[in-house]
């Protein structure tokens, strides 16, 4: 299930962004523990510094999480060169979900920037656009956002990069919090400020010290909070122990019936959803769901097997459901070639094109683990393995590499047994493909039907943004925090 891939990318997104406001001193070398729900979990390093007439910073992150009991490591490593003006230059991210690395690098030249990506197999550059509108490089978002706290202004707004999210412009808005006494420090010295970034649904409390340094950040989500602490390098490096479980912190039981295989074969399914904490809740009608909500009760969605929607006119024009990422790779030369091959024979009719695509994936990938934890297409056809993730990935590619229109699905799935636990909804990734001008769920982890009512949709994305992409973060603040109860069953 793609939960801890999608958790780790938000602890990513979160921390990376953030990191670039920890100090404005043109020298500095911080460490950080990272923690899950105050259990160790990863270290961070963030740096800055000078050289030949450059400023640059930078972080360095490593997370481990367990799923049923799998450990899964990802590191990420981000850097960025920028002149005494603020203009930048370069930048480069380095990226492992426990598959195989991916380094993109982006040289920024005047109204242009040439983007590279290497994945160990395949290299490939590109031109692609500034982002538009007014923005901070990061040492210089850094500055503006010490210097801002300093003077007490609150709120305050930065608005910088996020390479995480796929050469995205993040924008922050951080208010003055509470001052709390400590043994450590009086209570001036320490400043808590309420930090809101726009492309991530957590709420995050920072705190600094006099001289502006970052000592403590906290995530509250669903799971538990995701905190990174100022350690030192000694203390984050040799930290033990188990990594926290995030797959029996994400289940949710599944309320209304006794027997959640009786989802699985069904053509029809009701269901009652809604968040017991009062968040704010939206479910799309997509695909086989349908979706209504009374001004103030339960969100009531159908899912029924066989029903499409209407792809809209832009969505079918919409290059990015047919372009390949870094992730979606369906150019890759192994995909387009595996695709070809399992269609050779077959007859043109795009619903059958795409259902004998859906099967060869299921075949492809043979050992079905929760090994890494979101790997491109190509690296889950290089490896025969996977989750859901890959799954999902690899049938939107080899989709793509025919020209059907393909993107990922992400929500709930009924399972009777999964994780030690039984009768749950667990978090999961499928595939919609546009076939003759419809929406069509298409679920490559199932061995035999196509797919089946006890999927519940939340969020669909493109993955144009990378490992990162917005979409997905945006679903990742629901884990944890969302209850379904069963209606009907047909």
């Amino acid at each position: 299930m793609f939960v801890g891939g999608i958790a780790l990318m938000c602890m990513i997104s979160m921390v990376s962004v953030f990191a670039r406001g920890a100090t404005d001193e043109q020298q500095s070398d911080e460490w950080y523990q990272l923690t899950l729900a105050s259990q160790p979990c990863g270290w961070m390093h963030q740096w800055t510094n000078a050289t030949n007439d450059l400023l640059h910073t930078g972080f360095e992150m490593e997370l481990r999480v367990a799923r049923a009991g799998q450990t899964v490591t990802v590191h990420s490593k981000q850097e960025s060169s920028e002149t005494a003006t603020g203009e930048i230059r370069s930048a480069s991210l380095e990226t492992e979900f426990g598959g195989a690395p991916t380094k993109t690098t982006w040289e920024f030249a005047e109204g242009r920037v040439l983007e590279r990506i290497d994945t160990g197999r395949k290299k490939s550059q590109r031109e692609v656009a500034r982002p538009e509108g007014d923005w901070l490089a990061p040492v210089a978002a850094q500055r503006a956002s010490a210097a801002a706290r300093a003077r007490g202004e609150s709120p305050f707004v930065i608005r910088t990069l996020d390479f995480e999210a796929g050469l995205r412009v993040a924008t922050m808005t951080s208010t003055r919090a509470v001052e709390l006494d400590s043994k450590n420090a009086p209570a001036s010295t320490l400043l808590w400020w309420d930090t809101k970034l726009d492309i991530a649904p957590f709420p995050i409390r920072e705190r600094y010290d006099a001289s502006g340094v970052l000592v403590e950040l906290i995530n509250k989500t669903e799971m538990g909070d995701i905190a990174m602490v100022r350690s030192t390098r000694e203390k984050v490096l040799g930290a033990t122990g188990a990594a926290p479980e995030l797959l029996a912190r994400s289940l949710a039981p599944i309320q209304g019936v006794a027997d959640a295989a009786a989802l699985s074969r069904a053509q029809e399914a009701e269901y009652l959803v809604s968040r017991p904490s009062g968040a704010p809740l939206a479910i799309p009608s997509i695909g086989a769901q349908t979706a209504q909500r009374d001004e103030a009760g339960p969100w009531r969605v159908t899912v029924r097997v066989g029903t499409t929607s209407v792809a809209s006119e832009a969505e079918r024009a919409d290059v990015l459901f047919t372009a390949s990422s870094v992730l979606i790779d369906s150019d890759d030369e192994r995909v387009s070639s595996l695709a070809v091959r399992a269609l050779a024979d077959e007859p043109p009719a795009i619903a059958h094109r795409a259902e004998i695509l859906r099967r060869m994936v299921y075949k492809a990938i043979r050992r079905k683990d929760l090994g890494s934890a979101f790997a491109s297409a190509s690296e889950a056809l290089a490896t025969r393995s996977g989750d859901c993730t890959e799954h999902a990935a690899l049938l939107a590619a080899l989709l793509r590499s025919q020209g059907i229109p393909a993107r990922v699905a992400t929500g709930v799935v009924s399972a009777d047994r999964f994780a030690g636990s039984t009768n749950v909804f667990a978090w999961h990734m499928w595939t919609q493909a546009i076939i003759d001008g419809q929406w069509v769920d298409l679920d490559a982890t199932l061995p035999g039907r196509a797919f089946h009512p006890g999927h519940l949709l939340l969020g669909t994305s493109s993955q144009s943004g990378g490992v990162m992409d917005p979409a997905l973060i945006e679903v990742a603040g629901l884990i944890g925090g969302v209850s379904f109860e069963v209606v009907r069953v047909r």
